[in-house]
């Protein structure tokens, strides 16, 4: 069963997800517009459903993870067969990881969705049409950063930080004019 906004989740979490959702589905090459709803289980799809996936890496990283092969495929019929959902969805996956903020979004791939809308640190968005249907999904996994790093404890602490180069050789060459 996915995990829904309101489950499991701080409304900060939430927040985030829908925000990411409805740039996402703002862009998505879809033949109809797209709203974001919360999920009903019995439309999810189907663990080999076809899923694109893309990791970010920035204040807020995050994975995101977009379910869109037939939305995608009605949008993209007739143009440049070439053109591969994970490309075609590229734009909106951008779109939504600029609201996480200044980061780097990697490389998207295609791969059978499994079993990650159950995953109990995934968000499940539903991307429905103007009938109320679900012609998509969208789901994050979010990672906040830590608040502050641990700092060392005790005599690690205590050292100078040139301390660490103590028993290193190597040659040092100084150029004058």
């Amino acid at each position: 069963m996915p995990v829904l906004p309101t489950a499991r989740h701080d409304a900060q979490t939430a927040a985030i997800v829908r925000a990411a959702a409805g740039e996402l589905a703002r862009l998505l090459p879809s033949a109809v517009t797209l709203e974001v709803a919360e999920p009903q289980p019995s439309t999810l799809p189907g663990p080999q459903s076809v899923a694109v996936r893309a990791g970010f890496v920035g204040t807020t990283s995050a994975e995101l993870i977009v379910v869109a092969d037939q939305a995608v495929a009605e949008a993209l019929a007739g143009t440049d067969a070439t053109i591969s959902v994970a490309d075609a969805l590229r734009p909106a996956l951008e779109a939504a990881s600029a609201t996480l903020g200044p980061g780097v979004l990697d490389e998207a791939h295609e791969a059978p969705l499994g079993a990650a809308l159950e995953e109990s640190d995934v968000v499940t968005m539903a991307l429905v049409g103007p009938d109320g249907a679900a012609q998509a999904w969208f789901a994050m996994r979010v990672r906040q950063r830590p608040e502050a790093v641990p700092q060392q404890r005790g005599a690690a602490a205590e050292r100078s930080p040139l301390r660490l180069l103590h028993d290193v050789e190597m040659t040092l060459t100084a150029e004058i004019g």
